[in-house]
């Protein structure tokens, strides 16, 4: 019987290292259209000013499921505006990610890693479902 707590805590590592959605704990939000926000970023990392006019971000998503390391994300647009609008319209699970993107004189000069909601500091998520059909046949008995 010693060897009960060993092998249970044998199982539950190899579910929290094999099958990480089972592990992630996000804080899920269920719509179709979602707006995601971040602040602006007016310095670059040496902390020198960046002119509003150079920044630009990438909105991109990744599916918790099919590919739960980010490894193919999907780029969604780019934008000036500190918000984005997310349309879903597969259901699923998804990880929203946001870049910054420096931009002179036309060329693309400079780019940040991208931050995800998956993140431990940030955890949430975005999920949809497709709707529904109601009832038919609708009748007092």
């Amino acid at each position: 019987m010693k060897f009960l707590p060993v092998f249970a805590i044998l199982i539950l590592s190899f579910l929290v290292l094999n099958c990480p959605q089972l592990a992630h704990a996000a804080e899920w939000h269920t719509a179709n259209q979602v707006t995601i926000a971040w602040d602006e970023v007016s310095v670059n990392v040496d902390g020198t000013p960046v002119s509003p006019n150079e920044v630009s971000y990438k909105v991109w998503i990744y599916n918790a499921l099919t590919d739960p390391n980010h490894e193919n994300p999907i780029e969604l647009g780019q934008t000036s505006d500190l918000s984005y609008l997310i349309t879903l319209n597969v259901e699923g699970r998804y990880f929203p990610g946001v870049q910054t993107i420096r931009t002179v004189d036309g060329e693309q000069v400079a780019e940040s890693a991208i931050i995800w909601a998956s993140d431990p500091l940030y955890d949430w998520g975005l999920q949809y479902f497709v709707p529904m059909p109601a009832p038919e046949g609708f009748r007092k008995q």
